[in-house]
């Protein structure tokens, strides 16, 4: 008989008994329903008598906030609070979750309360913060042997995404444990030897480390569901709310980290955002679309993924009625565009920065709040409930798997040599002054994004490339821009507009007359990865996906979306590993307008982490992939810079009175059964030492090429008189 292991039964038996895994019934615990927590506030009696902390004297028992054994700034600890806030300008843990699950069917009340006494605890002899743990209800146990922890265990405890535990029984485990210590990684003397290295110095762990399987008495077992916390997360209310808020997020939906400048198996790092386990230059305190989704606290309002789905949609405030905006990206697996629209009226909508950094230098507004609008992000971390999985957070593909498009658009920036006199403007953070160059829709980047150089000029532009860390990357936030001689403080990677650069930069939402297509800037494209064996970024899908924003009335936006946009209206700048496929419901892929001029030339943003050629930048590569590009009267197509382009097997150029020039080392390859129809008006261009190469079975208005023919350098050809010279080729080899 075949033996299996118990593990292996075990979640055979919960799959079978339960259904399917869901994201919605959480991994520690379902985030529906009410639950009761216990907050333990510890700390080291003598060892930390004369160590200095924030908010908590060494002779006081709690922080400052907790006000009458309560911390309302926190956690509600009565369900009344929900209905009826003891402040309307509370911000507490309880209402976020709250609010943010309202529009569900069984909203989210998470209380908790304050365990009356600090427990101290003597710190030598323990070498890690889960022994830390167990010390503290050790320590527990023996002062109050007979603590009744029957409010604190209403359910059967992790439900590991298999069942909904808000509506399962007792199991004689406390559901949840917050443990809270008077602590400061910066002491210069520390209560334990090397505890300043010690994992979850800096902030915290999201479990109970050390705690699995502690029998507090004959009736109660304490098991590693809950979160301990110490150093500047317990300093003041809203460091405790964002460490609990992120380090949740990875315990509850496994989440990773996201908007946070760690890298994952990308390139580059979006630093603005908003969620659980974003960043410190998180803008709002809200959950996003993705998270709220994915916790079942909002269904998709328009979950929109091909041409059939081409239609007019309608979404209000997100933060409020948690309508959104799910767009299948073409061409991807599970890339989708989602869009949310941000009119601040909850109170957790708001930036956190509004008046951070005022006067500095002086004079200066400071920090805004966000803009109101339409904001959207590329996610690529979890497309279905369904899949959900415990080791999300360490997926390397989810890291950093979303992206912000930023309404200026995508830009070159000069890699930046000089940094800002003043200091202070960002908090003594290094502050390099950029100045934006050419835009770059399809390769540049924007505020919202980390700027990547060889900061110390050693040949190698670091990283780390962890689901974690990203302090050993080089990476610097666009914080401070130059615009001729004048330098501003616009703090984009905050989602901030400074008042006193408005006359330069436009909001970083969208608003309505705004369109969003393969030809804007940005377009709406899928957020390529990075290959790291190639050394180069993967392609990113030129696609038909084009929305147009109607209208706004009341705070309500209007919106038309089409899968099958082809036309580009303006002159575009092609740039970076590009790839255009079929175009679902169109004959022409990319149809260019008359009078449009198409420049395809190197980006001059750093894209790739190998020094080649005195430069971190990758030739751009346009690859047509059985598709069709059309371009019409007086339209012309310039490739530059020792870029190439590629007509790939199936894949066809169309020309009426237009011109192709290929110049500076540039390529032009039109590969078998490839096709060009075209007038006879419309020109060839090679120049310097570009080359225009038609290989063995191309075919040029019927013609075939029967061998591989090369246009001759320098030299400019109208079709009738290319054809011509094309035939008497093909004599040749007959």
């Amino acid at each position: 008989m075949k033996k299996f292991p118990l593990l292996f039964l075990l979640l055979l038996t919960s799959i079978l008994f339960y259904g399917q895994k869901n994201s919605v019934y959480g991994e520690v615990f379902t985030p529906k329903g009410e639950l009761r927590a216990l907050i333990i506030f510890a700390g080291f009696g003598a060892f930390d008598a004369n160590q200095d902390f924030k908010n908590w004297p060494a002779e006081n028992e709690f922080p400052n906030y907790v006000v009458n054994g309560k911390c309302d700034e926190l956690f509600f600890t009565d369900t009344s609070q929900f209905t009826n806030y003891p402040d309307s300008k509370n911000m507490s843990i309880s209402r976020l979750f709250y609010e943010m699950s309202s529009s569900s069917a069984s909203s989210f009340r998470l209380m908790a309360d304050v365990y009356p006494k600090r427990i101290n605890i003597d710190p030598s002899q323990a070498y890690s913060w889960g022994e830390m743990n167990r010390k503290v209800f050790e320590e527990f146990k023996k002062t109050n042997p007979t603590f009744d922890w029957s409010k604190y265990d209403q359910r059967t405890n992790r439900p590991e995404y298999l069942f909904d535990n808000s509506i399962s029984a007792p199991d004689n485990k406390p559901d949840y444990v917050i443990i809270c210590y008077r602590y400061e990684k910066s002491w210069a003397i520390q209560p334990a030897q090397n505890m300043n290295t010690w994992t979850g110095s800096g902030g915290g762990i999201s479990i109970l480390e050390g705690i699995y399987d502690f029998e507090f008495n004959e009736k109660y077992t304490i098991s590693s569901d809950g979160f301990h916390m110490n150093t500047v997360g317990v300093q003041e209310p809203e460091n405790f709310r964002r460490l609990f808020q992120h380090e949740l997020g990875h315990e509850l939906l496994s989440c990773p980290h996201h908007f946070s400048g760690t890298l994952g198996n990308y390139f580059r790092t979006t630093v603005m955002g908003w969620g659980t386990s974003v960043g410190s230059a998180s803008c709002t305190r809200l959950l996003n679309a993705w998270e709220r989704w994915l916790l079942g606290w909002i269904d998709i309002k328009h979950d929109l993924k091909d041409y059939k789905d081409n239609g007019t949609y309608t979404i209000d405030d997100f933060a409020t009625t948690g309508d959104a905006i799910r767009i299948k990206i073409p061409h991807t697996e599970s890339q989708y565009l989602w869009i949310e629209n941000h009119q601040l009226k909850n109170i957790f909508d708001q930036s956190r920065w509004i008046g951070s950094l005022k006067d500095y230098p002086p004079g200066s507004a400071g920090m805004t709040n966000i803009d109101t609008g339409l904001f959207f992000f590329v996610e690529d971390m979890m497309p279905d409930r369904s899949k959900i999985s415990s080791e999300l957070v360490y997926d390397m593909n989810a890291i950093n798997g979303a992206k912000f498009l930023n309404a200026n658009g995508n830009w070159d920036y000069a890699t930046p040599t000089k940094v800002s006199k003043s200091w202070s403007e960002y908090w003594n953070n290094i502050l390099y002054v950029f100045e934006r160059k050419e835009e770059n829709p399809y390769d540049g980047i924007n505020p919202f994004m980390c700027y990547r150089f060889d900061a110390d000029s050693n040949g190698v532009i670091a990283n780390s490339h962890d689901f974690n860390h990203s302090h050993e990357t080089e990476q610097f936030t666009i914080v401070k821009e130059q615009i001729g001689d004048t330098s501003f403080l616009f703090y984009g990677n905050h989602g901030c507009t400074n008042k006193d650069a408005l006359p330069y930069r436009r909001t970083h939402s969208f608003v309505s007359g705004d369109v969003l297509s393969l030809c804007s800037n940005p377009p709406l494209t899928n957020n390529p990865k990075y290959n790291f064996n190639l050394n180069q970024l993967e392609p990113v899908y030129i696609n038909g996906l084009k929305i147009e924003i109607l209208k706004e009335v009341n705070g309500k936006y209007t919106l038309s979306v089409s899968f099958d946009n082809n036309l580009v209206t303006n002159d575009l700048r092609l740039s970076g590993n590009l790839v255009l496929k079929n175009i679902e419901n169109t004959e022409i892929d990319f149809s260019v307008s008359e009078k449009i001029t198409l420049l395809v030339n190197k980006s001059n943003t750093i894209n790739t982490f190998k020094y080649n050629n005195n430069t971190f930048i990758n030739e751009t590569q346009w690859v047509i992939d059985s598709a069709h590009v059309g371009l019409k009267k007086s339209s012309k197509l310039f490739i530059q810079d020792s870029s190439s382009v590629l007509f790939k097997t199936n894949s066809t150029l169309s020309l009426q009175e237009s011109t192709i020039i290929a110049e500076e080392k540039a390529l032009l390859v039109f590969q078998k059964d490839s096709e060009i129809i075209a007038d006879k008006t419309s020109v060839f261009s090679s120049l310097d030492t570009a080359i225009v190469r038609f290989e063995k079975g191309a075919k040029i208005n019927q013609t075939v090429v029967l061998k591989e023919f090369v246009l001759e350098q320098n030299k400019s050809i109208k079709i009738k008189k290319f054809l011509k010279m094309l035939k008497k080729e093909n004599k040749k080899v007959l």
